[in-house]
C-alpha cells in the first residue's frame, strides 16, 4: 500500500495519519475503524463479488465507502498496519454459537499485532460485529475491562485461545499464523452456503459514541447507554435513506434476504441426502424392422439365441450427457451440471461438507479451572480483581482518550 492509499484510508477513518503505530495509535485506530467502517454483508444480497485482493478491499472501503465482514475488514486493516511498519499475524478462529457449540474452522479472521513501541502482542479485531472497542492484550490471562464489556483470554488444552466476553465464549483462536489466501475457501462458503447465517439474513452495524446502530433487514436498531430501540422501516425509500443517514452508504436498490427460510440444522448433524436422479426419458417407438430378403431363410442358426430388436435411446440435450437408467435408491452416475447461483438460494448438488462442526461446548481447561476459581474471576464483574496493566477505560495505563464526535478521537 503506497502513501496515497494510506492517506485516503485515514481520511475514511476521519483521523489524522499517525506518525507511529504505537499502542496509543492502535487504540485510536481500532475505535475509529469500528465507528466509521460498518460490519455488513450487503454484497451477498446485492449479487456483488467479494474479493480479498488488497486493491479490491481498499477500493470497497475507501472509494465506495462500504464495509464488509471479518475477512474484508480485518484484511484491509492488516494491510494498513503493515504499511505503517507493524508486525501483523493473521489468525483463524472458530465462532461459538448461542448454544455454546463451535462453528466451522476459518469462520473468522482476527489479527495479532506487535506495536512499533514493542508493546503487546495485541488482539486486533474490527470485524466481529459487537466486540471490544479497544485492542486486547493477547498474552494476558486476566480480565480486561473495555467499554463493550469485560474480556478474558483463556488457553485451551490443545494450545488454542478462547476469547470470552462477560463470561460468554465468543470464538476460539488458532495461534498459528495464516495467509490471507488461506481464508478464501471459507469466505466463499460464507457467501454461498445455506448453512451460513450470512446468506440467511442482512446486517449492517457500526459503533457509535454511546452504543451501536444497526439495520437488520427492514429494522433500524439503536442502542444508546444500554437502552435499545427498534424502528420498523415502512418502505424501500425509508430503508435506503437509513443506509445513507447512519452509514453513508448509497445503494441503488434494497438488499433482500431469501424469502424461503432454510430448515434449521443442528451443528454436526448428518446432512440430507442428494435428491434422487430424474427418471430417464422414454425412448421413441422403433420403426418396424425390414423383412428378410426374398429367398432368405428366417430360421436361426443352430445354437444361436434369437436376436432381440433394440430401440434407439433418446437423444441427449445439447451439452448434457445421455441419461442412464438407475435402479431405485441408486445415486446417478453422472453429476448434474451446476446451475447459476443466486445469493441465498440452496446450492446445487449435495450440500457442502468442507467445514464440519465440532460441536463442543466451552469449559475451562482442567489445568486452569482451579486457579480461576481460587482467584474469583469466574464470578460476577463486581467480584473480579482489577485487570493487570490496564485502566478502567480498557486502554493501557497512562492513555486518556476522551470522547469526541463520531469517528474522531482526540489525545491528551
Amino acid at each position: 500500500m503506497d502513501d496515497r492509499k494510506l492517506d485516503a484510508y485515514f481520511r475514511r477513518l476521519a483521523v489524522p495519519r499517525p506518525y507511529t503505530a504505537d499502542a496509543v495509535s492502535l487504540h485510536v485506530l481500532h475505535r475509529a475503524h469500528q465507528m466509521t467502517v460498518p460490519f455488513e454483508n450487503l454484497s451477498i444480497h446485492l449479487s456483488e463479488r467479494v474479493s480479498l485482493a488488497e486493491n479490491d478491499l481498499i477500493h470497497k472501503i475507501v472509494n465506495r465507502r462500504r464495509g464488509g465482514f471479518c475477512y474484508e475488514l480485518n484484511g484491509a486493516f492488516a494491510f494498513v498496519l503493515q504499511a505503517m511498519g507493524v508486525e501483523v499475524k493473521r489468525v483463524a478462529a472458530r465462532v461459538y454459537g448461542d448454544d455454546g457449540r463451535m462453528g466451522p474452522p476459518f469462520a473468522h479472521m482476527a489479527l495479532v499485532v506487535r506495536a512499533s513501541d514493542a508493546s503487546g502482542p495485541w488482539l486486533i479485531d474490527v470485524g466481529f460485529g459487537s466486540h471490544s472497542v479497544y485492542p486486547l492484550l493477547f498474552d494476558s490471562r486476566h480480565w480486561q475491562d473495555d467499554p463493550a464489556g469485560s474480556f478474558l483470554l483463556v488457553d485451551t488444552e490443545d494450545g488454542d485461545v478462547d476469547v470470552l466476553k462477560d463470561g460468554k465464549p465468543q470464538y476460539r483462536i488458532e495461534p498459528r499464523e495464516r495467509s490471507l489466501a488461506d481464508f478464501i475457501p471459507a469466505c466463499w462458503w460464507q457467501q454461498t452456503s445455506p448453512d451460513s447465517h450470512f446468506t440467511r439474513s442482512i446486517i449492517c452495524s457500526r459503533l457509535t459514541k454511546d452504543g451501536r446502530v444497526s439495520i437488520s433487514g427492514e429494522t433500524l436498531i439503536s442502542t444508546e447507554s444500554g437502552s435499545r430501540t427498534e424502528q420498523q422501516l415502512p418502505d424501500d425509500d425509508a430503508v435506503l435513506a437509513a443506509y445513507r443517514e447512519h452509514f453513508g452508504i448509497v445503494l441503488g436498490k434494497v438488499p433482500r434476504a431469501p424469502r424461503v427460510p432454510h430448515a434449521p440444522r443442528t451443528p454436526g448433524a448428518a446432512l440430507p441426502p442428494p435428491a434422487p436422479a430424474p427418471a430417464p426419458a422414454p425412448a421413441p417407438e422403433s420403426p418396424p424392422a425390414p423383412g428378410p430378403a426374398p429367398g432368405t431363410s428366417t430360421a436361426p442358426t443352430p445354437g444361436t439365441p434369437p436376436a432381440t430388436p433394440t430401440a434407439p435411446s433418446a437423444p441427449a440435450a445439447p451439452g448434457n450427457p445421455p441419461a442412464t437408467p438407475t435402479a431405485p435408491g441408486t445415486p446417478p452416475s453422472q453429476a448434474t451440471p451446476a446451475a447459476p447461483f443466486l445469493p441465498g438460494s440452496p446450492l446445487p448438488g449435495p450440500p457442502i461438507q468442507a467445514y464440519p462442526s465440532a460441536g463442543r461446548s466451552w469449559t475451562p481447561p482442567a489445568a486452569q479451572a482451579a486457579p480461576l476459581a481460587e482467584s474469583g474471576i469466574t464470578g460476577p464483574a463486581e467480584q473480579r480483581p482489577a485487570p493487570v496493566g490496564r485502566n478502567g477505560s480498557g486502554s493501557p495505563d497512562g492513555l486518556v482518550v476522551p470522547e469526541g464526535h463520531a469517528g474522531q478521537v482526540d489525545l491528551l
